[in-house]
């Protein structure tokens, strides 16, 4: 019975913020551990796809329990411009405290746009 009210209990948000010190050492970490592992004489593609690999796994993390903890949480979002700006608003703030300035179309793709930020 201990488990079930444990499941129950919201996610906490956690602290929002952290310090650019921990930031920078983790991030220097990962741009390492990819550089180095299996083999540093890799081509610069190999490294690029290992720091994608990463990004991509905690972007996807980090997408789904922004919506899970959003206010819509039970809507799907299929309109490509209102999850566009689901991510400039509830993600950018997410991950920098702040929202992002914009959506800004690229003008040598149509359907290419860009998250703006300062």
């Amino acid at each position: 019975m201990r488990n079930a009210k444990l499941l129950e209990r919201p996610i906490p948000k956690g602290k929002s913020e952290v310090s650019l010190s921990a930031f920078a050492f983790m991030f220097s970490e990962m741009v390492q551990y990819t550089k180095t592992t299996p083999s540093p004489a890799d081509s610069l593609s190999v490294w690029e796809s290992r720091l994608h690999k990463i990004g991509y796994r905690v972007g996807t993390r980090v997408l789904e329990l922004t919506v899970y903890r959003s206010k819509d949480k039970d809507t799907r979002e299929t309109d490509l411009i209102r999850f566009l700006t689901f991510i400039q608003q509830n993600v950018w703030k997410t991950l920098f405290g702040k929202q992002a300035d914009g959506l800004v179309k690229v003008a040598a793709d149509k359907d290419q746009v860009c998250v703006s930020a300062s």
